[in-house]
């Protein structure tokens, strides 16, 4: 990783509105450099030049994304909500794997209740052939048992052993 100069890099970028707060940190093996709610991540192998093509082109990033002024709004006396993190900033980049990952629960949970609910409908289709099945067998013995209580009954006609 070769050595970056934040002086060099602060002198060289002049320019930028809030780069006199540049900072430096490595994380996940790449250097990310941090200022005015903004960051540029570059490869640690990533020359000065490189570093401030990425720093520049964050910004150019920022400004697009920024709409164009809107007319004064009147005070208001309504709570506030807290204010988004500002597009390309590392808060905003937290925010947006949070909620991509969110988004990945809910979606998860989604398809895991609907192979639940899939499931349960099979326990219920379960449900009704046991029933059919049993229902079935119960008839067929009881028809049997009916058929050799008749058998007997006619048995016990023709030898005379009928009950008194």
């Amino acid at each position: 990783m070769p050595e970056i100069d934040l002086s060099a890099l602060k002198s060289a970028l002049a320019d930028v509105p809030g780069i006199e707060s540049l900072n430096l940190t490595n994380i996940g093996g790449r250097m990310v450099f941090g200022w005015d709610g903004l960051i540029a991540a570059v490869d640690p192998s990533s020359t000065v030049d490189q570093v401030i093509a990425a720093i520049r082109k964050a910004v150019a990033a920022r400004t697009a994304a920024q709409p164009a002024p809107a007319a004064p709004q009147p005070p208001t006396q309504q709570a506030k909500p807290m204010s988004a993190p500002a597009p390309g900033s590392f808060a905003a980049g937290l925010k947006a794997m949070m909620d991509e990952a969110r988004a990945a629960v809910a979606q998860a949970r989604v398809e895991g209740a609907a192979k639940v609910q899939d499931a349960v409908g099979k326990l219920h289709e379960a449900r009704a052939a046991t029933t059919h099945v049993t229902s079935t067998m119960a008839k067929t013995i009881e028809d049997e048992a009916a058929s050799v209580m008749s058998e007997l009954g006619q048995i016990s006609n023709d030898l005379g052993i009928g009950g008194s």
